[in-house]
């Protein structure tokens, strides 16, 4: 019975599917059979008609068809997809979200010092009190006001005729790249896939689901979320292996480049794999004065000169010190600041927000932590900085009364 329903499982053309679909996916046939689990020719027999209807068996199609991300019965058959937008879940390897949380811990409770960033989205409260914070009316305007359709019309003249890969570092809850892709599907564009990369699981979820409602009319667009972090990015960089057919779009929203501890650190690290025209979106926060001029910094820079709204600093506030005020034993008080820092920034003309916690315990101990580090660039020194570290600035978009930039960058050959 098996036997007859593999026989009958197969149609004619399925080489020419699996070849095609493959192709679009940017993947070899060594490739395909190796993430599939099956022998290293599969792939190249079966396109090749070497394995015919009675050998190939429909547990070979439905894991060629996985990791194509479409249906085994478009792959067997050629039917259409008719069912809602299938998301293909990835963890990546190494990554463990439990150890850093155990590491965050006895964080909180050592001596003080600076808290990474991506240890502030691991836990579900700190997601809920983050999407709580982008609800914000000051900071909800910012996410409204980035240029994504310009972005997306440059996007479209710089990689006409090939196929593209949007690929998304730390998505948080995935609005921006969710409207990037919309932006290309309503200019044309159906060969897209689409990643989307998150330490948070509550946010990729969050993210996935926003970008499965822009994508349900569109069913063949291949939708991968990956629960890791980007620090780690060339683990797992055959994820997004490229191909002369795709242009790969990498893109950090929502000011992640300029909450890094050393931008060009990442640059070098986390996207060691990049290729020659390879594009990076980076939106950054500009500086409000020049950063060697102190006293211009803290009267012009809203958060420095305490005249943002209430609302606005107990939101920015309660996500910065929820793990602290979770995890720590014995607590008694928190007490959250800003302060102005021009020494740890390595990109020449930036200076940042240094966001400080003040931890006294019922012990009568006090500890202090940096809880988060918002940098603010010089337009042109950045992009003179990222052009010698390899990325060129093709485009620069300007926003929010000048005060923020939507970057895309090329890589140089």
């Amino acid at each position: 019975m098996a036997q007859a329903r593999a026989k009958n499982l197969l149609s004619v053309g399925l080489a020419e599917r699996l070849r095609q679909t493959r192709e679009r996916a940017g993947l070899s046939q060594l490739e395909l059979s190796r993430q599939a689990g099956l022998g290293k020719m599969t792939a190249s027999d079966i396109e090749a008609g070497r394995r015919n209807q009675v050998n190939v068996g429909i547990g070979t199609v439905e894991r060629l068809a996985r990791v194509l991300n479409v249906p085994a019965s478009f792959l067997a058959y050629g039917e259409e997809a008719t069912h809602a937008l299938h998301i293909k879940d990835w963890m990546a390897p190494g990554f463990d979200p439990l150890k850093m949380v155990r590491e965050l811990a006895t964080q909180v409770n050592g001596s003080g010092g600076h808290i990474e960033q991506s240890y502030k989205y691991l836990d579900a409260m700190d997601a809920d009190n983050w999407c709580a914070f982008t609800k914000q009316a000051r900071y909800a305007s910012f996410i409204e006001g980035v240029p994504i359709k310009r972005a997306a019309e440059a996007l479209g003249k710089e990689c006409a005729g090939r196929a593209l890969d949007v690929i998304g570092l730390g998505v948080g809850t995935g609005r921006h790249e969710a409207r990037l892709v919309g932006d290309l599907i309503d200019a044309g564009y159906q060969d897209l896939r689409l990643f989307l990369l998150d330490i948070s699981q509550p946010l990729l979820s969050v993210a996935s689901k926003q970008a499965a409602e822009t994508l349900a009319d569109h069913p063949s667009i291949p939708l991968c979320a990956i629960h890791g972090n980007f620090h780690q990015l060339p683990s797992y960089a055959h994820l997004f292996a490229g191909s002369s057919r795709r242009c790969r779009v990498f893109c950090m929203f929502g000011y992640t480049f300029g909450n890094l501890d050393n931008e060009i650190r990442f640059l070098r690290s986390s996207l060691t794999f990049s290729e020659p025209g390879d594009l990076l979106f980076l939106d950054v926060a500009l500086a409000y004065a020049p950063a060697e001029d102190h006293a211009a910094v803290m009267k012009a820079d809203p958060a420095l000169a305490q005249t943002l709204s209430g609302d606005f600093q107990r939101r920015q506030e309660e996500f910065n010190i929820g793990p602290i005020r979770r995890y720590t034993i014995g607590l008694q008080d928190i007490h959250f600041s800003r302060h102005l820092d021009t020494r740890s920034c390595v990109v020449p003309g930036s200076y940042a927000l240094d966001m400080r916690a003040t931890v006294k315990l019922k012990s009568g101990e006090s500890k202090q932590f940096s809880v988060a580090y918002v940098k603010r660039y010089d337009a042109e020194k950045l992009a003179r900085l990222l052009d010698e570290e390899g990325w060129e600035l093709a485009h620069g978009w300007k926003y929010g009364e000048d005060y923020f930039m939507l970057c895309m960058l090329r890589r140089k050959r």
